[in-house]
Formats: structure tokens, sequence, C-alpha cells
């Protein structure tokens, strides 16, 4: 069971270089079940989305790019299915 959530907490198992807290965390009223996602290396819309995580949230069903430009990081939606 972990001992973190998000930003909450602390990691008590750690792995010197891989064990770190999370880039981006949100409250539940924005989602609940993050879906893992993948960095976006696709031609049509490399202007927009090239080299972004992209990731959703099964229970809001809303679809988010990692925004690192910001400090701290954001997420800007890119989709929310209804």
């Amino acid at each position: 069971m972990p001992d973190a959530e998000g930003n909450l907490g602390s990691l008590s198992f750690h792995i010197s270089a891989i064990s770190r807290g999370p880039l981006l965390d949100y409250t539940h009223s924005d989602g609940r079940a993050v879906i893992g996602g993948y960095v976006y290396r696709g031609n049509e819309f490399a202007h927009e989305l090239g080299g972004k995580y992209i990731f959703g949230d099964n229970v809001s069903r809303t679809v988010w790019a990692l925004d690192e430009s910001s400090n701290p990081p954001g997420k800007i939606a890119l989709m929310h299915n209804p």
C-alpha cells in the first residue's frame, strides 16, 4: 500500500535516482483516477503537443497535457468526454 498520494505523504521505499515525488498533482475536484499517459511524438499535432506528456483521468473523463513551462508545472485540458 503506498504511503503517498500525489504530493501528500511520503515515499517509504526509496531507490536512489528513481524515487521522487510527482511533477504534478491535483485535487479530487479535478479527478480521481489518473490513467498513465504517453509523451506525444507524432507529426500531426507536433507544434501543439510535441514532447508533452498526455494523460487522462478515468473518473472525470478529462484528457490533459502536462505543462512544464509553468512553475510549478500545471496541466492543460485537451478534451472532456461527457
